[in-house]
């Protein structure tokens, strides 16, 4: 299965200001992308941190999967394309797998992208560079190792905002 790793950062390698405030400083062209490459996927993993930040609602046309140690306590959040688990990274690819998908986008928080990274599960990384300097203190701070990437491609998505594509090697 095709896993893409996709997340928008700052010049000053940023993910979000805090964790409670969204990626409301992206560009409209990076939320383009980012709904036509996750419409494509027809499925997105996120932490719980992040499905709040989005306002606890799905994004429509993909299955939403929220990734908790507590899904129990998300009952009231009863959607057809909502799902709450605490599969392992292995555990639920394959129940994906299993429902018919075969690339799952997995769009954040930090902690996601590190579990998934760490079980070495991550194929691509999608990674918009955003022309700013962003205060905040959220990055990729749980990562445990270093990883090794072979650049695919350039995409140029607005006169100042580029797209990095990468596989993982």
């Amino acid at each position: 299965m095709k896993v893409s790793l996709v997340a928008v950062m700052s010049v000053n390698g940023l993910l979000a200001r805090d964790d409670k405030v969204s990626t409301d400083w992206s560009s409209k062209e990076d939320k383009a992308f980012f709904k036509e490459f996750t419409m494509k996927t027809g499925v997105v993993v996120m932490g719980r941190k992040t499905f709040e930040t989005i306002g606890s609602t799905p994004l429509s046309g993909r299955l939403n999967v929220v990734m908790t140690r507590k899904p129990h306590i998300f009952q009231k959040h009863r959607h057809q394309n909502l799902f709450f688990t605490n599969m392992e990274p292995k555990t639920l690819l394959k129940y994906l797998g299993d429902k018919g998908f075969n690339h799952v986008a997995v769009i954040g928080g930090p902690q996601i992208y590190s579990l998934f990274l760490e079980k070495g599960l991550i194929t691509d990384l999608y990674l918009t560079i955003e022309p700013l300097f962003l205060s905040g203190r959220i990055g990729f701070k749980y990562l445990q190792r270093d990883y090794n990437l072979h650049l695919e491609e350039i995409i140029r998505l607005s006169h100042n905002t580029i797209l990095l594509h990468y596989s993982l090697q």
